[in-house]
């Protein structure tokens, strides 16, 4: 009884007992190895993760505004100093309508229209009402051509097509529509530029 008990309950006995250690002694790891695999592998991903970006630039400059991006515009080849001088106050008029619509003021286009004229007392009106409702827009003039310029004295008169991106305040997307607008201006002496007066416009 005493020699089979013995049998059964071996684990226990004397003889055993340097098996048991061996069994349960915890096999030595390489923690050098692993330590210097981890570091190669964190080394390789900086580098590539470096490599991959752009030099020269920040994310700042990567996000350009679509109302900051350089208008696609057709002049004709040559222009007289009086033609520059109209392209160039349509040109500013048109970015200040930008301003003029986001912020439901006609100051940003007062210096490129004639304060007086019934194109203005349009616009303040269109501007005005849209106060009233408290409903800005972002518009944008995607591109635009000029046509004939035709000079009379102290008048002009500009043919552009112009194409405009309109998003509505809560609108989920922006609309687009091309139109054509005859432009009239005069010479103002005394602001030293050519003044929008009027504007007459038609769908393409």
């Amino acid at each position: 009884m005493r020699q089979a008990f013995a049998r059964r309950s071996g684990p226990f006995s004397a003889d055993n007992a340097p098996v048991q250690a061996e069994q349960t002694a915890p096999a030595p790891r390489p923690w050098g190895r692993i330590v210097l695999v981890v570091l190669g592998m964190i080394v390789i991903s900086a580098l590539l993760i470096w490599r991959g970006q752009p030099t020269g630039l920040t994310g700042a400059e990567h996000a350009v505004p679509p109302a900051q991006a350089p208008l696609a515009v057709a002049t004709p080849p040559s222009l007289s100093a009086d033609e520059a001088a109209i392209l160039d106050t349509l040109t500013h008029y048109q970015r200040a309508e930008s301003e003029a619509a986001a912020g439901l003021t006609i100051a940003p286009i007062i210096p490129y229209i004639d304060p007086n004229s019934p194109f203005a007392q349009r616009r303040l009106a269109q501007l005005a009402e849209r106060q009233r409702r408290n409903a800005p827009h972002r518009s944008i003039l995607v591109r635009w051509a000029v046509g004939p310029i035709t000079i009379v004295g102290t008048s002009a008169t500009v043919v552009t097509q112009e194409t405009w991106s309109n998003q509505e305040a809560g609108a989920v997307a922006p609309e687009q529509a091309t139109v054509r607008v005859t432009y009239t201006l005069r010479w103002e002496a005394a602001a030293g530029r050519w003044l929008i007066v009027a504007s007459e416009q038609m769908g393409v």
